[in-house]
């Protein structure tokens, strides 16, 4: 059986590091990739299912350093 794609959207694959709030504290996590319905990532800390997440990305856009955009 040929597996097809059910995905809505198209997934790019990035890594980057970025930062989790949960509650009171701060945990590293490593995107594996990214989608406009989500972000595949991993942690070193078990994160109970559903979680309330604080997620900030800089996503860095053009030719200058400068030029980035704050998500959350």
């Amino acid at each position: 059986m040929k597996d097809t794609e059910r995905r809505r959207h198209p997934r790019i694959n990035k890594r980057m590091s970025f930062k989790l709030k949960i509650k009171d504290s701060v945990v590293t996590a490593e995107m594996i990739n990214l989608s406009c319905s989500g972000i595949y990532c991993r942690v070193k800390k078990l994160i109970p299912l559903m979680t309330t997440l604080k997620i900030v990305l800089a996503l860095i856009y053009g030719n200058e350093e400068n030029e980035v955009e704050y998500v959350e």
